[in-house]
């Protein structure tokens, strides 16, 4: 199911579809916004860690890197779908 279905589900006639769009297309970039910083934080404390030789801790620090780089590779696709099939892009 699409974020767009789940955010409809929980708000139900309470919102229009143009509206739920909206709503939908300002939480995934807020999203986006705070995983850059987050995605920066593990990369500086990965090579933090590495230069005091904790070579696990530096490993653990870049694995969390890349587990919110895919949160936010995801969260970009899902922005660009929500644009896309939004009212402007609708075909």
């Amino acid at each position: 199911m699409e974020f767009i279905e789940n955010l409809r589900e929980f708000l139900g006639q309470t919102v229009g579809e143009a509206e739920a769009r909206v709503i939908a297309g300002a939480v995934v970039a807020a999203n986006i916004r705070g995983l850059k910083p987050a995605i920066a934080e593990r990369v500086w404390q990965a090579r933090q860690r590495s230069a005091a030789g904790d070579q696990d801790g530096a490993a653990g620090e870049l694995a969390e890197a890349r587990r919110l780089k895919a949160q936010y590779d995801n969260a970009l696709d899902e922005y660009r779908r929500l644009k896309a099939d939004g009212p402007a892009g609708r075909s």
